[in-house]
């Protein structure tokens, strides 16, 4: 089964298991050491995944509302790139968390 999500990755590079599916700490340790991307809705998404030794590099912060406090802990913890689905929520990024991508 392994091999199975190795195949996947190699041919599906693009794809970022959302965590709130996948939170089994097993699975989501496994994914990290394949190199997988992990689309994160919340802070504690962000936490599972930190946790299974994954590279905060490799997180999309991808809410339609974060708050100002998941916005500076994803900068503590150097979560870049992230959502936004309008002007007010990229100006809040802008403020909180300027070096975000």
């Amino acid at each position: 089964r392994v091999y199975v999500l190795y195949l996947i990755k190699r041919n599906f590079f693009f794809l970022l298991p959302a965590v709130k599916t996948n939170s089994d700490p097993v699975f989501l340790r496994l994914l990290a050491l394949l190199g997988f991307s992990f689309d994160c809705a919340t802070e504690g998404e962000i936490r599972f995944v930190l946790k299974a030794g994954g590279d905060p590099k490799n997180i999309i912060f991808a809410y339609v509302i974060k708050s100002p406090t998941a916005l500076q802990y994803a900068a503590s913890v150097g979560v870049e790139l992230m959502t936004f689905d309008c002007k007010e929520e990229l100006l809040k990024i802008k403020k909180y968390y300027p070096e975000a991508r």
